[in-house]
Parts: structure tokens; C-alpha cells; sequence
């Protein structure tokens, strides 16, 4: 539902005159550039512009799928598409630096440590055991040299699991 109405309010900015020129919206009504404000999610940061839609609402448009349904039309909105910011930057709205691509290749668009940081974020947040309980898992190895005993201790239900805590893969930090 908000991607279809995203895209029809997004084509009605189109077809009332409004454009991006170097990362700029442009309005057919002035001027001077449109005021953008910022919107922020947990991933992101972006800007958005707000039009009046037809049935006399304020309706946000994100600048990037402008420039997009610029750039690819119709092809911006189609299920499974995500508009990319080549140098992961999502404030640089600039034509040269925007492309459609898969949801893979947009996460490869963000810098190397950004993603290793969410990737161990999210791993954080589902996993069963503190840094803290990692040290004494480590340490009672270390001891014992069985992943029977270290298992059993521990409650650890595989032993890949035991080997990426002996190993210091099961980390929080960069």
C-alpha cells in the first residue's frame, strides 16, 4: 500500500514540474529550491520535500526516488527494486550517484565497517551469550579441553556454535 501511494505521489511531483538538479529539488512555483527536511529510521537518514496530493493532503516525497523515477521511471517502483546511493552516502541525491539495483547491492553500497557494525548489531541482539559468559566459556575450555564438559556447562547445542565462541567470532565490537 505506502509504496503504491508513494509512487503515484511521487509521479504527481513529476508531473507537476518539480525536479532534482544536482541533489536540488527544484519547484515549478519558484525559483528557489525547495526546503527539504530530514527523515530518519534506524538503518538511515535521508531528505524528503512535501507536495500537496490531489485530494489536498501533504504527502512527503523522499528526494532519492524522485531523482530515480527521474532517471528509470516507472522501473523505480517495481517489487524488489531499492534505489541505491553508489557511494553510500543517502544525503547525496545527485543523479551520477543514484542506481536501481537489488536489496543485496544497496547494503554493498555502505561502507565495509558499516556493515560488519549492523551485521554484529543485529547478531548482538539475538545472541545467548554476554561477552562476560564468552570469557568464562573460554576459560573453562582452556581448563577442561572438552566440548563435551563446555557444552554441557554451558548449555551450548552445537559444537559450531562453541567453536565461533572459542574462537573469538562470537564478538560485540569491531
Amino acid at each position: 500500500m505506502y509504496y503504491s501511494k508513494l509512487h503515484e505521489n511521487t509521479a504527481l511531483a513529476y508531473a507537476k514540474g518539480y525536479r532534482v538538479v544536482d541533489g536540488i529539488v527544484m519547484s515549478p512555483y519558484s525559483k528557489e529550491p525547495r526546503t527539504l527536511y530530514t527523515k530518519m529510521t534506524k538503518k538511515h537518514c535521508s531528505y524528503k520535500f512535501t507536495i500537496k496530493t490531489s485530494e489536498g493532503k501533504g504527502f512527503g516525497i523522499p528526494v532519492h526516488k524522485l531523482v530515480a523515477y527521474q532517471k528509470f521511471g516507472d522501473k523505480a517502483f517495481e517489487t524488489g527494486t531499492h534505489v541505491r546511493h553508489l557511494d553510500g552516502d543517502s544525503l547525496n541525491n545527485s543523479e551520477e550517484n543514484i542506481a536501481l539495483g537489488t536489496p543485496s547491492e544497496n547494503s554493498f553500497d555502505r561502507p565495509h565497517n558499516k556493515r560488519k557494525q549492523s551485521a554484529i548489531k543485529t547478531a548482538t541482539a539475538h545472541r545467548k551469550f554476554s561477552d562476560k559468559e564468552c570469557e568464562e566459556i573460554r576459560k573453562y575450555h582452556e581448563e577442561t579441553r572438552s566440548y563435551k564438559k563446555v557444552m554441557a556447562k554451558f548449555n551450548i547445542p552445537a559444537k559450531s556454535s562453541l567453536r565461533c565462541i572459542l574462537t573469538t567470532e562470537y564478538v560485540t565490537t569491531v
